[in-house]
């Protein structure tokens, strides 16, 4: 067992449909078991997660970690808020959100609270990439063009509907298929290409575990592209299906390649990990920077 840390737990209300609050009591017994002290922020939403954080991290008072019970939107903007603060604490996941790609990629979705505790207390944590666009960050996947409409509008269904959104949102969405101009400098050289969409991927997965870049690991110091040429609307339907297994990647309409920074410009929306990013147009330099987190063998 480690020596006692101080640690700030931030809970979701709001995650995984309630799921949270039963997940912060055994996160506290098992914290306590092991002798660490820890305070809790309770939020209702992701934005009053930040709020609280950005009041946290301006406080004297010394913190060892932060361990966060909740989804994808709420790391994101957790993760956000210390690194705008210029603090560079640890941050620990408890998955209990809708997608938990984030989660998948550190390999700690499906594991129970004692095993995730049990490393957050006694592993070192790892230095991992995440990526850096502005006064954004994104942990997982940076989509924009058709993708990025699709995600909007799956954002705007009722949760019911759960995993299903996104393809009732994708079918909705083909009616208005279209594909953007997008300009890259990509180590110092610039191109222009025509494409249905382009995902900036500096981890493997995304809405809900799909593979979009499936070689994509998350502390090697660079990212992967991955562009979409023009597609007609029935070759998209027959490509969609591949990005579960990251077979897509194959199809001659598919491009990646990696870099370590991009400047990307084109007239259309973008999403970090799901949540908006940029107003129209897109036009800003994308980087890597790093996190301490955990990952589980």
């Amino acid at each position: 067992m480690s020596s006692p840390r101080h640690w700030v737990i931030v809970t979701n209300q709001s995650s995984g449909r309630g799921r949270s609050e039963a997940v912060k009591q055994q996160v506290a017994a098992a914290m306590g078991a092991r002798g660490h002290s820890f305070d809790f922020i309770d939020a209702v939403g992701v934005e009053d997660a930040r709020k609280s954080i950005d009041a946290l991290l301006v406080s004297p008072r010394p913190i060892d970690g932060l361990l966060v019970i909740g989804g994808d939107g709420t790391v994101h903007h957790v993760v956000k808020a210390m690194i705008q603060s210029g603090r560079h604490l640890p941050i620990g996941l408890i998955p209990t959100g809708n997608g938990n790609d984030f989660a998948r990629q550190l390999r700690l979705y499906g594991r129970t609270i004692p095993e995730l505790i049990e490393s957050f207390t006694s592993d070192a944590p790892i230095t991992i990439d995440i990526l850096e666009i502005h006064d954004q960050i994104a942990l997982q996947v940076i989509s924009t063009g058709f993708d990025a409409t699709v995600s909007a509008r799956a954002r705007r269904m009722p949760r019911a509907i759960g995993s299903l959104r996104y393809v009732l949102a994708l079918l909705l969405q083909l009616r208005a298929l279209s594909t953007t101009r997008y300009r890259f400098v990509v180590n110092g050289i610039t191109r222009e290409v025509e494409a249905t969409l382009v995902a900036v991927a500096n981890g493997r997965n995304y809405g809900r575990g799909m593979l979009i870049s499936p070689e994509s690991i998350n502390d090697d110091g660079v990212f992967e592209v991955v562009v979409v040429g023009p597609v007609s609307r029935m070759k998209l339907l027959l490509l969609f299906p591949r990005i579960f297994s990251g077979s897509h990647i194959d199809h001659p309409l598919v491009e990646t390649f990696q870099t370590m920074n991009l400047e990307i410009e084109a007239d259309t929306i973008a999403e970090a990990d799901g949540e908006p990013l940029l107003s129209n147009p897109l036009n800003h330099r994308i980087r890597t920077k790093q996190l301490r987190t955990w990952r589980m063998a």
